[in-house]
């Protein structure tokens, strides 16, 4: 049922030292032997070697006892790694209904796909034009400097946060990745990014901050609504998003992104000029 070669175990999720420990065990089949044993034989130090063997005695794949030291050993390994196999292929059926369980979720909490940058920002503009508060995250924060062709609605999205800021129509809350600063293209603008720091620091309705969050989505929350953007792991520019009208979803990323304010850096003008 199962034609598997050793090193095809990697796509299972073993390292290559837990082959190398397979590799070393298949020749010596039913031997006790202590890690200072395998040790010598497999050039993996005993300082870290207990960390794959217990890996192994956790899947299945060899034993341990105990003596007065601890003695490792493999038997029967086609009955181990059928058994091992047979356990991923279940896993992978549980992998694949969980995923088409959140798919018939995501379905259920009324989502609207979006396809473009351009229509991200046409949906954050309809989102926040006429609401009292919003929380934003941005990889690539347009109220600091625009590096990007915005197009119609990004200009007009631009526009309108600007017009509302200064007219205090709107409480809004700014975090942006820190690591903005340190892209190439600022550098040569520094003055700019400075002053619309300072600008955006002059407004009371405006809290301001910045963390690391390249393992964080774009987000734009208001009362009722939740837009999340997807970038290409390659640029900082929004190319897919999802909307989502649930109180749950909105719940749930209002509390994400207040738990990441929590822990964002004040940002001013020596700190924004120092970081670039």
């Amino acid at each position: 049922m199962y034609n598997i070669t050793i090193n095809e175990l990697l796509q299972f999720g073993l390292k290559k030292n837990h082959i190398k420990l397979l590799n070393f065990f298949l020749p010596n089949i039913g031997k006790d032997l202590t890690a200072k044993e395998v040790s010598k034989n497999v050039d993996i130090p005993v300082s870290r070697i207990y960390i794959y063997l217990n890996d192994l005695v956790k899947l299945k794949l060899i034993d341990r006892k105990f003596h007065s030291r601890a003695l490792f050993s493999l038997t029967e390994p086609e009955t181990r790694f059928r058994d091992f196999l047979r356990r991923k292929d279940v896993e992978a059926k549980e992998v694949h209904k969980s995923i088409l369980d959140s798919l018939r979720t995501i379905a259920a909490q009324n989502f609207v796909i979006i396809r473009s940058s351009e229509e991200f920002y046409e949906t954050a503009y309809h989102m926040v034009k006429d609401i009292k508060a919003v929380k934003i995250l941005s990889h690539s924060p347009l109220l600091l400097f625009v590096n990007e062709r915005l197009g119609e609605w990004g200009g007009q999205l631009l526009d309108m946060y600007k017009k509302r800021i200064d007219a205090k129509e709107i409480d809004f809350s700014y975090v942006f990745d820190k690591n903005f600063l340190k892209d190439k293209n600022l550098r040569e603008n520094k003055d700019v990014v400075a002053k619309n720091v300072e600008w955006l620091n002059t407004h009371e309705n405006v809290k301001l901050g910045a963390v690391d969050a390249r393992n964080i989505l774009t987000m734009v929350i208001t009362e009722k609504e939740v837009l999340i953007g997807f970038s290409a792991p390659e640029e900082r520019k929004v190319i897919r998003g999802l909307l989502s009208r649930s109180n749950e979803m909105v719940h749930f990323f209002d509390r994400v992104y207040d738990e990441v304010f929590s822990r964002a850096e004040k940002v001013d003008v020596n700190a924004v000029l120092k970081n670039m």
